[in-house]
């Protein structure tokens, strides 16, 4: 039987959100390239990679679900075709024409401060984290048309009571499995919930006591990684739902930061020592720990097999790991400042194996970078932001990445480096973005609980 929907609509009057969009100008004279590289400059081991040039919520605490189509502007620029940036730094081409504003769909204040959102890696839905331990799944129509004139067919998923609704929190994480049927749910004070798709509520995890810091399913989806600020983590058997593992580190002397799967039965971890530890699920003890970093790590990511994984700190070092070796492979240089690194989805043993395997690393200089991560060398740098580059998203053909700036998301066709779509006007405060399984569509979520989602192509 087709679920029921709720298609509550709260109408928060004059706290609705106030926000003016307005279209950012991409003039080429007005970007300022990066500072250059220093040639030569050590990286911190001793050598230098220079790079070339189903719970209801009650009424009285649903946000504003009004679907608010706001002066959004779009723009598209004119495809330029010609040989790979071996390096260069592509101009930023002109603006020819926006895109219609039919092509966004912007909600406001759905939410409290806080929005988070995850794609279903199997269908158009979309959960939405929110800030008041609560969290949200839309079916999100191909017709955009009718979402501005009617709220999305949404479920309310709950982690607590009214009381705690009217707080202001760090907005819930949501994660689904791989086949898109259950969405697990982490929040403040240790909230840790399992929902089907439909919004039915199938499970509640007791067994954390502080709040969620991390949540994660491996890619076969019987197990679920959950950690806690107290630097706890318990892998959930999900077939049981019992705790297979629990590791518990001092949060003193070794607080684990950072966690990612590397496989559906190993795990990586970090620390404030600089370390990264490799885990196999069962054991006690690591199978390798790989030290390098002279500064605090800033992000782990594995490559869509688990063979390399990418490692950056705070001094801008960017080193590449494999479990054959202790030490890293290759050791590359951004800036200080890097926010966040990133894989493409392509290379041998993906679904799109004929496509090279790419690292992308974005950075307070306004730059974002792109590497071949398995030979360890800088194909491209791509400037056309103005400010430090602080979130962005490889497409799931690795063909686009999206990089978000403040007031400014650009997409870039990877090949050559050329913009083909720009969003000004977003809040500078930014959770993630995410994209749709056809690669068409991108969502963003941002602080102040606006939920952004654009219709590329």
């Amino acid at each position: 039987m087709e679920p029921e929907w709720n298609r509550s609509i709260i109408d928060e009057g004059k706290e609705a959100m106030d926000m003016e969009w307005e279209p950012e100008s991409l003039d080429p004279g007005n970007v300022k390239p990066p500072p250059p590289f220093p040639a030569g400059e050590p990286n911190n081991q001793g050598t230098a990679v220079v790079p070339p040039s189903n719970h209801p919520l009650n009424d009285d605490i649903i946000g504003d679900l009004t679907s608010e189509l706001r002066n959004v502007h779009i723009v598209q620029y004119p495809e330029e075709k010609g040989p790979p940036l071996m390096g260069q730094t592509p101009s930023v081409p002109s603006l020819t024409h926006q895109v219609s504003n039919a092509d966004v769909f912007v909600s406001a204040r759905h939410s409290l401060e806080g929005s988070s959102c995850a794609w279903s890696p199997a269908d158009s839905l979309l959960a939405i984290g929110s800030s008041n331990a609560s969290a949200q799944i839309w079916k999100i129509s191909d017709d955009f048309s009718s979402m501005h004139t009617s709220i999305p067919r949404v479920h309310f998923l709950i982690h607590s009571d009214g009381e705690t609704h009217k707080l202001r929190l760090p907005a819930t994480l949501v994660a689904w499995n791989g086949e898109g049927e259950l969405l697990a749910t982490g929040a403040m004070f240790g909230w840790a919930s399992i929902w089907c798709k439909n919004g039915e509520l199938l499970k509640t995890l007791d067994e954390h006591e502080e709040s969620i810091s991390f949540i994660a399913w491996n890619s076969k989806g019987d197990l679920l990684l959950i950690g806690s600020y107290n630097s706890e983590f318990i892998i959930w058997d999900t077939i049981t739902w019992k705790p297979k593992q629990k590791l518990i580190f001092d949060l003193e002397l070794l607080p684990i930061v950072i966690v990612a799967w590397r496989n559906n039965t190993s795990f990586t971890t970090c620390s404030r020592d600089y370390r990264i530890h490799v885990w196999n699920v069962g054991d006690s003890q690591p199978i390798i720990t790989f030290t390098g970093h002279q500064d605090d790590i800033g992000g782990i990511k594995w490559d869509p097999t688990g063979t390399l994984l990418a490692s950056y700190s705070d001094d801008g070092a960017i080193k590449i790991w494999t479990l054959k070796q202790d030490q890293s492979l290759h050791n590359l240089m951004h800036c200080q400042g890097i926010n966040i690194i990133r894989w493409s989805w392509t290379g041998p043993g993906t679904s799109n194996p004929n496509k090279r395997l790419l690292l992308a690393s974005a950075a307070d200089d306004a730059t974002v970078k792109i590497w071949d991560g398995a030979q360890g060398q800088l194909l491209y740098t791509f400037n056309g932001h103005r400010g430090p580059v602080i979130e962005m998203e490889f497409s799931p053909d690795g063909d686009y990445i999206a990089s978000e700036s403040e007031q400014c998301l650009l997409i870039w066709e990877v090949k050559d480096g050329t913009i083909v779509k720009a969003c000004s006007g977003c809040d500078p405060w930014y959770y993630n973005l995410s994209w749709n399984r056809e690669g068409n569509k991108i969502a963003a979520g941002y602080r102040n609980g606006t939920l952004c989602v654009i219709r590329l192509w």
